[in-house]
């Protein structure tokens, strides 16, 4: 097949410098690179070659397309650097290669966005402050007595009463229905992104909620949404692994930030949160905002997404600052393939050959959490223990084995050195947060199995040593009279001797481990809480000093249940942890009079769930046994004009009997006729019944007649 040698000096051996980078968009054989500087935006076209990375030249052969050929110099596996004409080139190998079911002998990174910023060494927000980016936060209201309709989008047919927009400094605007026809209102907000040209659009629920709504009412109109920098408009993308599948949006020239995303990272990887609703995750924040008499209700969500955003932005930030990656790639792939492309930047700027991913899959010693005590107890104070893998990697020299030139402890050096030292100024005063969001991926990276520079045997001997460490902090706690209850790869949950606060034995633990990780082990007190409720691994509860309560885990926390589910756990859980456990028996029979009166609302029991697959492909999994039937799809598949990939669907169940395929008794709750209701209460009176089931271990036990 035609091909041609590579010189060595095109071969990724110089790095392109450009400060401000806010963009990048593929432009056929080049990617146009959009900076910001004093003077705005401006945005320059750089040549962009697709590339792979092969064990032997000869696997190009079989695709009829032109490539340039590099041999790497070292003596890792991937020693050829393969780069072709045009992404449809690159494709065609791609699928070639995959074909051969031969994952160890080739390596590519699935993002054009990606190769170009692996290739090119570009890196964005260079050179920029968050504070420099241009921001504009959008937020919608909708007629909710329409909101049951079905119809494309989040808010089926139901009308837009009001947009509110702010760029959170010196503009922020009403789009009234009162003033405007829905048409006029969506023009005006394009007409403001025109003026204000944001770097980031975002909003709260921007990509499940905002822009699926704002799609769909313009597409209902005729009216054309010119968001990007080249007056596109939104374009909907189905990557399959951005988050289970959600709705992926993108705007040609600017960063879609969903607000929602960055809440529930923090509360996924820093500490749980009461919950993700804007409400609470402002109040929890500390920017909630009261509304004034004389002003739209609107504008206190705008402004509380903007103090979201300032607040929680800066983690993002750092991320994409670090790694080669997009702005919106920190979400739509995991931390670890973004340390594993830093990796191979290094690697192939140094004209390197990259070692092979690993060839057998070898599983690292389970990471969940260690349960001591189960029940309530309390006090519990929590020791921060999120830089000890880190700090292990470092002091026991553990590195992929493939790491030749040493790149891998050298960059998490750094990265360790950038949560300790400048946590205070770079992430406001969280240092918690900065450890628990950018250190586990290089651990994770070692574990996974699937790239170049992963090791699960190196992940193996993090995990041994590391579980040898915890096990002698919780003999260090028990020798000064503390008692541990749970500990898991973020930190140990202890209860201190009567009398004490927890300082003094986390000092005592601090100044030990010194002794045998002299540096990075960070040890402090993240948290002190009222009570705990331990349920089993990975799942607990938490009560606040302030009675906030905080979840964590399926058993208390699943997008699967319905909201009566949801509000009578919480109740309990709280009950439980006031020392009020005798009081979830009636609290159980409340909801269940509740339930059996009949006067509950749907919204009460419905579900709702998100078409994540398309009609096509749920189907071919039905037909090859792949996957079983489930009532979203059902209900899509009944009215295919009406619901799309991304539409979230409501519905409850209906009957008489406990005893129900859901798929088949399922009905929309647009459907739903409140003179003639047909919930099935004995089938939502069940699942009632085995929740509660699940909590009675917790619950004290009842007085017997012999005392």
């Amino acid at each position: 097949m035609p091909h041609s040698e590579l010189p060595p000096h095109t071969a990724s051996g110089s790095r392109t410098t450009v400060d401000g980078v806010v963009a990048l968009e593929p432009v056929g054989q080049f990617f146009r690179v959009f900076a910001r500087n004093e003077f705005g935006v401006t945005f320059r076209d750089h040549p962009f070659h697709p590339f792979v990375l092969l064990s032997d030249p000869g696997l190009a052969d079989a695709i009829a397309v032109v490539t340039r050929r590099y041999r790497l110099q070292g003596s890792g596996g991937l020693c050829w650097l393969v780069q072709l004409d045009s992404w449809r080139d690159w494709c065609l190998l791609r699928e070639y290669l995959q074909q051969l079911s031969r994952p160890a002998v080739w390596f590519a990174f699935p993002e054009s966005s990606q190769q170009f910023l692996v290739a090119s060494g570009i890196t964005c927000f260079k050179g920029l402050e968050p504070s420099d980016l241009k921001l504009l936060c959008i937020t919608v209201s909708v007629n909710r007595a329409d909101t049951q309709m079905p119809g494309h989008g989040q808010c089926g047919n139901a009308a837009i009463t009001a947009i509110a927009v702010s760029n959170g400094t010196d503009f922020e605007e009403v789009i009234s229905a009162e003033r405007l026809t829905e048409s006029e209102m969506l023009r005006r907000l394009t007409m403001i992104i025109q003026e204000q040209d944001p770097d980031i659009i975002t909003g709260y629920q921007l990509s499940e909620d905002e822009l699926p709504c704002l799609v769909s009412r313009a597409r209902r109109h005729g009216v054309r949404l010119a968001w990007g920098r080249n007056g596109a408009e939104p374009c909907l993308q189905h990557i399959p692994e951005h988050h289970a599948g959600r709705p992926h949006y993108d705007v040609y020239g600017r960063t879609l930030l969903d607000i929602r995303a960055l809440v529930r990272q923090y509360d996924r990887q820093v500490r749980p949160l009461p919950g993700s609703g804007l409400q609470q995750a402002a109040a929890w924040f500390g920017c909630s905002m009261l509304s004034d008499a004389d002003q739209h209700p609107l504008l206190t969500a705008v402004r509380e997404t903007v103090a979201l955003y300032q607040l929680l932005m800066p983690y993002w930030y750092s991320q994409a600052q670090l790694y080669p990656v997009s702005p919106q790639g920190v979400f739509a792939r995991s931390s670890a393939a973004a340390v594993n492309a830093l990796l191979v930047r290094e690697y192939l700027f140094q004209r390197h050959a990259v070692p092979f991913p690993a060839a057998v899959w070898m599983a690292a010693e389970s990471n969940g959490s260690l349960v001591l005590r189960r029940g309530r107890l309390g006090p519990v104070v929590h020791c921060e223990l999120s830089s000890l893998a880190a700090a292990i990697m470092l002091a026991y020299r553990i590195a992929p084995h493939g790491d030749e030139l040493g790149i891998f402890p050298a960059a998490l050096h750094a990265v360790l050195r950038l949560c300790s030292e400048q946590a205070e100024s770079v992430f406001g005063r969280q240092k918690q947060a900065a450890c628990r969001l950018l250190l586990p991926a290089w651990s994770e990276l070692l574990a996974r199995g699937q790239y170049p520079f992963s090791d699960p045997a190196a992940a193996g001997e993090l995990e041994r040593l590391r579980n040898v460490l915890v096990r002698d902090l919780l003999d260090w706690l028990r020798e000064e009279g503390a008692e541990p209850v749970v500990a898991d790869l973020q930190g140990i949950y202890f209860m201190p001797p009567a009398g004490h606060d927890g300082t003094d034995e986390i000092k005592m633990l601090a100044r030990r481990l010194d002794r045998i990780l002299p540096r990075g082990a960070d040890l402090y007190c993240s948290g002190r809480y009222q009570a705990m409720l331990v349920y089993k691994q990975n799942n607990y509860a938490l009560l606040e000093q302030g009675g906030e309560l905080v979840v964590r885990g399926s058993s208390f926390v699943s997008r699967a249940m319905e909201p009566f589910l949801r509000e009578f756990l919480v109740e309990a859980v709280r009950l439980l942890l006031a020392g009020q456990g005798e009081q979830v028996h009636q609290l159980y029979e409340m909801f269940l009079r509740r339930l059996t009166s009949h006067a509950c609302p749907v919204s009460w029991v419905m579900r709702s769930e998100t078409v994540l697959d398309s009609r096509e492909n749920y189907l071919q999994g039905i037909q090859s046994g792949r996957r079983n039937r489930a009532a979203v799809y059902e209900l899509a598949l009944a009215r295919p004009e009406t619901w799309r990939v991304g539409d979230r669907v409501e519905y409850y169940v209906s009957g008489h009997a406990k005893n129900v395929v859901v798929h088949e008794s399922c009905r929309l709750v647009a459907d739903f006729d409140p003179a003639h209701p047909d919930l099935n209460i004995p089938w939502y009176a069940e699942r009632l019944h085995q929740l509660f089931r699940r909590l009675e271990p917790l619950l004290p036990a009842e007085p017997s007649l012999f005392g």
